[in-house]
């Protein structure tokens, strides 16, 4: 995913101006905070097949993991936000736009954009070194990843926190 005419016509395929479209029918015009109206968690449920076409562009279009994990979280957050009883979730569905958010991520993976994307993977302008272990290190919400050399370790920086902890 290097080259600028890959991205480009990535840009202007069907699956991406359709997300476009989605994106703002969900979160522009709150058809996600509506379709939360319907009770029993259902309507959650609905606009969260939504998000799938964000999720599959994001898994089978960009290759990203880093990016779908991202596409992921804001998803779930979004239903199980709205799942909150005695209408605290709608009305958080009518605040929270997941899909925008995803929207962001996407346009910022296309645009080489550091700031509004989960990287890539890829070793590169996308990785850093982590102060604390001096590994390739990979931005996923405000965490820095890092492999440590075992299979199964993985280290995380905190830049909230400014600390470091090690994890199996």
């Amino acid at each position: 995913m290097t080259k600028p005419t890959e991205k480009e016509a990535l840009k202007k395929s069907r699956l991406y101006q359709q997300i476009v479209t989605l994106t703002r029918l969900t979160d522009t015009y709150q058809l996600d905070a509506i379709l939360g109206l319907i009770p029993g968690g259902i309507g959650d449920f609905v606009a969260a097949f939504f998000a799938l076409a964000h999720i599959f562009f994001g898994a089978f279009k960009l290759r990203s993991i880093p990016l779908t994990l991202a596409l992921l979280n804001n998803m779930l957050c979004d239903v199980l936000l709205g799942l909150l009883p005695f209408y605290i979730g709608n009305v958080i569905d009518f605040l929270y736009r997941s899909n925008q958010k995803n929207m962001i991520l996407i346009d910022g993976f296309l645009n080489d954009d550091p700031l509004h994307h989960a990287p890539s993977g890829h070793q590169g302008s996308t990785s850093c070194y982590n102060t604390c272990c001096a590994r390739p290190t990979y931005r996923f919400n405000d965490c820095l990843i890092s492999l440590v050399g075992r299979k199964n370790w993985f280290t995380t920086f905190c830049i909230k926190h400014k600390a470091c902890t090690i994890a199996l």
